[in-house]
């Protein structure tokens, strides 16, 4: 619809709708809904709108503006991938992150909402500005009997994210989860914690010091091989009752000084 249109600034929708609106979701940037359209700087998405389909604003060099409405549920793969924007804020309503949506972006902070209940492979992939990131508080009472799923390599290559903490409604920390975050320094454990899962090398590469796993809900934590491998800072590490198994967790850690059971 709006495909070249190399001179295109500033894109505003009437908010007088009644149907909801989705940004139809393309299969390859270059035939994206937005392609070209470089010197687009801002967009204001109206009501209703409920979904941001694939490649919708992939690698538009100038965006660096965009405001959602309360109505988004779904944010596609590859859909904000390249855009220099360096904050924006996700609405509440929103449930579905997909693979890749803000990789190579210029995003130096993120909140991540409640209801937020899937999130794809790569989603924040080598956004190297990104210093925060936060999942906003999970309780038992909101959302806690909501699993939210998170994609492998979710955090790869952000290498000035500093800390994160991990939301009540995880289950299972993917595969390099934080691979190469060489700043990041601090990972911590929201309370009622229901982890039961933390997969290969989730934490590989990653510039973390210390560590202490969570009395969890599940009925085991499973701790998987090479989590720790080439964390160059990481001295020491507290178990929780609920690990079982060290078996191969510490390959490749020459660092580690102390393993408090």
């Amino acid at each position: 619809a709006l495909y070249g249109c190399k001179s295109l600034k500033t894109v505003n929708f009437a908010n007088e709708r009644t149907a909801n609106l989705t940004l139809t979701a393309a299969s390859a940037g270059t035939s994206a809904i937005f392609y070209g359209c470089h010197a687009l700087e801002s967009i204001t998405l109206p009501e209703k709108t409920t979904t941001v389909g694939a490649y919708a604003f992939y690698g538009l060099s100038n965006l660096s503006e965009v405001s959602f409405p309360n109505t988004l549920t779904t944010i596609g793969n590859y859909a904000f991938s390249y855009a220099p924007m360096t904050g924006i804020t996700l609405p509440a309503s929103i449930t579905t992150i997909n693979t890749y949506a803000f990789a190579y972006s210029g995003l130096t902070s993120i909140v991540i909402p409640t209801k937020v209940k899937t999130m794809g492979t790569f989603v924040f992939y080598k956004c190297t500005a990104l210093e925060t990131a936060t999942f906003e508080a999970c309780t038992v009472s909101t959302n806690r009997a909501t699993t939210l799923t998170l994609g492998a390599d979710m955090f790869s290559g952000c290498t000035a994210l500093k800390a994160l903490e991990i939301p009540c409604n995880v289950s299972t920390i993917p595969s390099r989860f934080v691979d190469n975050c060489r700043s990041l320094r601090t990972i911590t454990f929201s309370a009622n914690s229901k982890l039961g899962t933390v997969n290969e090398n989730a934490f590989k590469s990653s510039g973390i010091t210390s560590i202490e796993f969570p009395e969890t809900s599940a009925s085991k934590l499973t701790l998987n091989k090479n989590l720790f491998y080439n964390c160059q800072y990481l001295t020491k590490v507290k178990l929780s009752t609920d690990v079982q198994s060290v078996a191969g967790v510490f390959d490749g850690c020459n660092s580690i000084e102390t393993v408090e059971v």
